[in-house]
């Protein structure tokens, strides 16, 4: 059993409700307690700080161009003893982190999202006023403030704007920013008025110490902010596939399938946690397989979009079969968009609508039901676009798809789950966060 590296984050934070005379006086680590005795330092390595640019590639074509304008500062642990101990971490202009590469590749989300360039899907803090989050009288404005920066595509922000640095120190073996946060969403009617700290530490051995401090410098007592991601954070799913949350024994629990956000089984109270998170490699297949549930039917009696669900009265089950030989082409347009080789297939025909609807990092396990030859789905674009085409990510070419699949040929799908076990014994690499599992702030 082994997993060649941890690389922690320690997240800790303190809230201060003084008011600050001079912007000056918040100066880096002006605020935040003294080092703690966990974090010993480098150890013999060095710790080297860079601003000179220079891109780290496999980001999304929608936002890559953005890449420079986020950067702000990289700090590198180079390991002497063990090479799966060293990591690059950039930090952006906001102060959060933009990109984090370890021995499993880039951690850090690919920045698809069309609203978005490093500010969402990145490590930062972030505050919610909650009595004024899209409340009466200002209820189409939203209350809360990244650390990172606002959204792109908002009247009047040149894209994109990042909060504002106050304070940078960067030395020894630990860089802290301190920057104007700002609301998330503008234009706003609400005020910004924190200030935020966060302090990036090189412990040796692959661990990162990450603290963070809100100020409040506002002079109204009334604006009050009471709910605290910190942090709000991310993982790149093609990266570091397999989820495990610690139970109260400390003790890894079995993988959980990364799923969209608040996904049932995914959020849980720190305090039911043995206090870390780990995301791992894995295998190319599980050691268990079941029955693939795309989580939708097909009704034929609908036009337009005619995926249902699967209680919906006269509802069938939805299948793929090969609609004729040598419809498998590659995709240049969806490789491009999405990152990885894409293809279309003619494996429906639904006259009345379409299925649009898509699987990200699905895992499964095809096989023809005439030749038992199988490959794995890893993505799925659109199962039935125009009624016809499944978009998909598979694991094999075009033309072994239009090799192995004749007309009529039925796709018998499965699910490929994986066990702890399956994710040790592949000896790959991991991320853990450690967390601590004292109650969460405003928790009962």
């Amino acid at each position: 059993m082994s997993i060649k590296a941890l690389i922690l984050l320690l997240a800790s934070i303190s809230l201060s409700i003084v008011k600050a005379d001079k912007i000056d006086d918040a100066i880096a680590n002006a605020i935040l307690f003294p080092k703690g005795d966990l974090c010993i330092g480098a150890g013999i390595d060095e710790t080297t700080f860079s601003s000179v640019f220079s891109s780290t590639g496999g980001w999304h074509q929608q936002n890559a161009h953005y890449e420079e304008a986020a950067f702000e500062i990289e700090m590198t642990h180079n390991d002497k003893i063990n090479s799966n101990h060293t990591w690059s971490m950039r930090l952006g202009k906001g102060g959060q982190i933009v990109s984090l590469i370890g021995p499993y590749g880039e951690a850090n989300a690919n920045q698809a999202a069309s609203d978005s360039a490093w500010n969402d899907l990145v490590t930062q803090i972030v505050a919610v006023n909650s009595a004024r989050d899209r409340k009466e009288p200002y209820k189409n404005y939203a209350n809360f403030i990244h650390g990172s920066g606002p959204y792109l595509g908002d009247d009047g922000m040149p894209p994109p704007f990042y909060n504002p640095l106050v304070a940078m120190n960067c030395e020894g073996n630990q860089c802290t920013l301190v920057n104007w946060g700002q609301q998330a969403h503008v234009p706003t009617v609400h005020r910004s008025d924190l200030l935020y700290y966060q302090r990036y530490r090189d412990c040796g051995n692959g661990v990162i110490e990450y603290d963070q401090a809100i100020h409040h410098f506002g002079s109204d007592l009334t604006d009050v902010f009471d709910y605290f991601n910190t942090p709000w954070s991310n993982v790149r799913r093609s990266s570091l596939p397999q989820m495990m949350i610690s139970d109260l024994s400390g003790k890894l629990e079995e993988p959980v399938k990364m799923d969209t956000f608040n996904a049932p089984g995914q959020l849980r109270d720190l305090d039911v946690t043995g206090g870390f998170t780990t995301f791992a490699q894995g295998p190319d297949e599980g050691s268990v397989s079941s029955p693939f549930n795309p989580g939708f039917c097909i009704a034929l009696n609908k036009t337009g979009d005619i995926n249902v669900l699967c209680d919906t009265e006269g509802s069938v089950e939805f299948t793929l079969t090969a609609q004729a030989n040598g419809t498998a082409t590659y995709s240049s347009y969806h490789s491009d968009a999405f990152g990885y080789y894409a293809v279309k297939m003619k494996a429906n025909s639904f006259e009345s609508g379409q299925v649009r609807k898509n699987c990200v990092y699905c895992n499964v396990l095809v096989t023809n039901s005439r030749t038992n030859f199988s490959f794995i789905i890893n993505h799925v674009i659109h199962w039935a676009y125009g009624g016809e085409w499944l978009y998909f990510g598979p694991s094999v070419t075009a033309d072994v798809l239009n090799e192995e699949f004749k007309e009529g040929d039925e796709f018998v799908m499965t699910t490929l789950e994986f066990t702890r076990d399956d994710v040790f014994a592949h000896g790959g690499s991991a991320l853990s966060f450690v967390h601590g599992n004292n109650p969460e702030y405003g928790q009962p």
